[in-house]
Protein backbone atom coordinates (compact mmCIF):
# COMPACT_ATOMS: atom_id res chain seq x y z
CA UNK A 1 0.00 0.00 0.00
CA UNK A 2 1.53 3.68 -0.79
CA UNK A 3 0.69 6.64 1.27
CA UNK A 4 1.05 9.98 -0.05
CA UNK A 5 1.94 12.16 3.63
CA UNK A 6 2.69 15.32 1.67
CA UNK A 7 -0.77 15.31 -0.10
CA UNK A 8 -1.70 17.19 2.95
CA UNK A 9 -3.70 20.15 2.20
CA UNK A 10 -3.66 21.66 6.11
CA UNK A 11 -3.57 25.16 5.83
CA UNK A 12 -2.18 25.56 2.32
CA UNK A 13 -3.12 28.94 0.48
CA UNK A 14 -6.28 28.30 -1.95
CA UNK A 15 -6.72 24.46 -0.57
CA UNK A 16 -9.26 23.18 1.10
CA UNK A 17 -11.89 20.71 1.51
CA UNK A 18 -13.37 20.87 -1.75
CA UNK A 19 -9.54 20.45 -3.13
CA UNK A 20 -8.75 17.59 -1.19
CA UNK A 21 -12.32 15.50 -2.22
CA UNK A 22 -11.43 16.64 -5.72
CA UNK A 23 -7.53 14.96 -5.19
CA UNK A 24 -8.62 12.16 -3.41
CA UNK A 25 -11.35 11.16 -6.05
CA UNK A 26 -9.45 11.59 -8.64
CA UNK A 27 -6.51 9.14 -7.34
CA UNK A 28 -9.18 6.80 -6.43
CA UNK A 29 -10.90 6.48 -9.77
CA UNK A 30 -7.78 5.50 -10.97
CA UNK A 31 -6.35 3.19 -8.24
CA UNK A 32 -9.65 1.30 -9.11
CA UNK A 33 -9.32 1.27 -12.91
CA UNK A 34 -6.38 -0.46 -11.73
CA UNK A 35 -7.77 -2.66 -9.44
CA UNK A 36 -6.22 -1.23 -6.33
CA UNK A 37 -7.43 -0.69 -2.78
CA UNK A 38 -8.25 3.43 -1.82
CA UNK A 39 -7.95 4.50 2.23
CA UNK A 40 -8.67 8.61 1.88
CA UNK A 41 -8.30 9.54 6.31
CA UNK A 42 -9.74 13.22 6.23
CA UNK A 43 -9.11 15.30 9.45
CA UNK A 44 -10.70 18.44 10.46
CA UNK A 45 -7.52 20.34 12.15
CA UNK A 46 -10.09 23.12 12.91
CA UNK A 47 -9.49 23.24 16.92
CA UNK A 48 -5.89 21.18 16.67
CA UNK A 49 -3.64 23.86 17.08
CA UNK A 50 -5.54 24.91 20.90
CA UNK A 51 -4.19 21.30 21.54
CA UNK A 52 -0.13 22.07 20.41
CA UNK A 53 1.86 21.58 23.47
CA UNK A 54 5.00 24.20 23.84
CA UNK A 55 7.18 21.57 25.53
CA UNK A 56 6.74 19.20 23.04
CA UNK A 57 6.86 21.73 19.74
CA UNK A 58 10.00 23.30 21.28
CA UNK A 59 12.32 20.02 21.62
CA UNK A 60 10.90 19.22 17.90
CA UNK A 61 11.91 22.48 16.24
CA UNK A 62 15.53 21.84 17.20
CA UNK A 63 16.11 18.13 17.02
CA UNK A 64 13.82 17.68 13.92
CA UNK A 65 14.33 21.20 11.75
CA UNK A 66 17.73 22.22 13.57
CA UNK A 67 16.32 25.45 14.33
CA UNK A 68 18.92 27.59 15.97
CA UNK A 69 19.12 28.16 20.21
CA UNK A 70 18.81 32.07 19.91
CA UNK A 71 15.78 30.97 17.62
CA UNK A 72 14.09 28.24 20.18
CA UNK A 73 14.14 30.97 23.30
CA UNK A 74 12.62 33.69 20.95
CA UNK A 75 9.66 31.37 20.27
CA UNK A 76 9.76 29.85 24.00
CA UNK A 77 8.94 34.03 24.97
CA UNK A 78 6.45 34.21 22.31
CA UNK A 79 4.50 31.05 23.48
CA UNK A 80 4.82 31.19 26.77
CA UNK A 81 4.32 34.84 27.87
CA UNK A 82 0.36 34.34 27.04
CA UNK A 83 -2.02 34.19 29.84
CA UNK A 84 -6.00 34.38 29.97
CA UNK A 85 -8.57 34.73 32.62
CA UNK A 86 -12.17 34.52 32.85
CA UNK A 87 -14.97 37.50 33.12
CA UNK A 88 -18.05 37.06 33.85
CA UNK A 89 -20.33 40.49 34.88
CA UNK A 90 -18.17 42.31 38.06
CA UNK A 91 -16.09 38.95 38.48
CA UNK A 92 -12.58 38.21 37.19
CA UNK A 93 -10.68 34.84 37.44
CA UNK A 94 -6.95 34.45 38.55
CA UNK A 95 -4.92 34.83 35.27
CA UNK A 96 -3.55 31.49 34.28
CA UNK A 97 -0.24 30.83 31.80
CA UNK A 98 -0.97 29.04 28.27
CA UNK A 99 0.93 26.21 27.89
CA UNK A 100 -0.62 25.37 24.80
CA UNK A 101 -2.04 26.31 21.59
CA UNK A 102 -0.28 28.58 18.94
CA UNK A 103 -2.10 31.83 18.55
CA UNK A 104 -4.18 31.37 15.77
CA UNK A 105 -4.52 35.04 14.84
CA UNK A 106 -0.73 34.60 14.06
CA UNK A 107 1.19 33.83 10.76
CA UNK A 108 3.31 31.91 12.22
CA UNK A 109 0.47 29.79 13.73
CA UNK A 110 -0.12 27.19 10.20
CA UNK A 111 3.49 27.23 9.76
CA UNK A 112 3.93 25.75 13.40
CA UNK A 113 1.45 23.31 13.00
CA UNK A 114 2.47 22.06 10.01
CA UNK A 115 6.17 21.87 11.80
CA UNK A 116 4.37 19.74 14.76
CA UNK A 117 2.06 17.22 12.89
CA UNK A 118 4.71 16.92 9.76
CA UNK A 119 6.27 13.47 11.61
CA UNK A 120 2.66 12.10 12.22
CA UNK A 121 3.01 9.41 9.56
CA UNK A 122 6.29 8.53 10.71
CA UNK A 123 4.91 7.50 14.19
CA UNK A 124 2.16 5.29 12.42
CA UNK A 125 1.88 1.72 11.94
CA UNK A 126 1.62 0.94 8.21
CA UNK A 127 -1.86 -1.35 7.40
CA UNK A 128 -1.38 -4.59 5.91
CA UNK A 129 -1.78 -5.04 2.66
CA UNK A 130 -3.33 -8.69 3.13
CA UNK A 131 -6.40 -7.27 5.25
Amino acid sequence: MKFSPHASLVFRKNKGTSEALLNFSSKAFKALSQEQSNVGIFIDFAKAVDTINHDNLLPKLKCLYNFHQNTLDWFGIYLSMRSQFIQSECQKSASLQITCCVPRESILCPTLFNLYINDVLAHTSYFDQSC
